[in-house]
């Protein structure tokens, strides 16, 4: 098994999803959000990530 290490990461509010993965993926690999190789939507749907997320009014009268 490989070594592991724990990380947290707060999003700041009103942060978008996708932008606080990606952030958090580079923090914790200790890189600059923009220089980082790994590309979000290579491998996630952003779109879709954000709108599970998104806060949803629910209400119709």
């Amino acid at each position: 098994m490989e070594n592991t290490r724990e990380y947290h990461y707060e999003p700041a509010e009103g942060e978008q999803l996708t932008t606080a993965v990606v952030t958090a993926v580079a923090e914790a690999h200790d890189e600059d959000v923009l220089a980082q190789e790994w590309v979000i939507s290579d491998d996630i749907n952003t779109d879709a990530l954000d709108g599970l997320f998104q806060e949803r009014d629910f209400s119709h009268d």
